[in-house]
């Protein structure tokens, strides 16, 4: 073997090593960039999962400061919005309206073919809709989708062990429960103004008598409540 092949060979070896380095370069910079674009999709569902409960918090308030009444748990609605793009449903007066509590154990009040007038998780969106105080729809009982997928907000007082009415939304992924908790409270799922219970599918039956999880260790999704301050 002349000494030009040889020369050419040891060229060629490492230019395939150059290339190879290359290439594991730029494999590494797309994992990184997959992995850094997930990270914010995250961080901005997280950010907008906090937006829209102090958006319907600051609905309801408006709601009762403005109506003496908590949607969902008004008697008077029906007579209140007669300009309303739909007939409004009263919450039929009882032993738990009007008491101003949003209570129920349904599944937050799935949308049905029509609006129950003895469920306050169902008519309250119904009654926030009436008075133009958040997005109207078609389905104008239905609960607004959450930030994660199969995931959905709903009202509940006196839940996870928070005395007053709470924002709950469910489906939240485990990394996610957790760091909205930390983000926006202690970071415990058992104390403090956010409380988180782990609990399966869009729209879980979250009864007063539920109990928060010790801690966010076990994987799936959560519902995550926050009380009004």
């Amino acid at each position: 073997m002349n000494r030009n092949t040889k020369a050419r060979r040891r060229g060629q070896e490492g230019f395939t090593l150059v290339e190879l380095a290359i290439v594991l370069v730029i494999i590494g910079l797309i994992v990184g960039g997959v992995i850094g674009a997930q990270t914010l999709i995250n961080n901005a569902r997280v950010n907008n999962m906090e937006a829209s409960i102090k958006g319907y918090l600051a609905a309801v308030a408006s709601y009762s400061g403005t109506y003496g009444a908590l949607p969902g748990d008004d008697t008077n609605a029906a007579n209140r919005f007669p300009a309303a793009p739909f007939t409004v449903t009263s919450m039929v007066a009882g032993a738990t309206a009007p008491d101003g509590l949003v209570t129920g154990a349904a599944a937050f009040g799935a949308p049905g073919a029509t609006v129950p007038n003895n469920n306050e998780q169902q008519l309250v969106w119904h009654h926030l809709r009436a008075a133009r105080l958040i997005d109207n729809d078609a389905v104008s009982w239905g609960q607004p989708a959450g930030p994660f997928s199969g995931g959905f907000y709903g009202f509940q007082s006196n839940v996870l062990g928070n005395p007053g009415l709470n924002v709950c939304v469910s489906a939240v992924p485990q990394a996610q429960a957790a760091q909205y908790d930390q983000q926006y409270d202690d970071g415990n799922p058992a104390t403090g103004n956010v409380r988180a219970l782990l609990a399966a599918g869009g729209r879980p039956a979250l009864a007063a008598a539920a109990v928060a999880s010790a801690n966010y260790n076990a994987a799936g999704t959560y519902v995550v409540c926050k009380l009004a301050s």
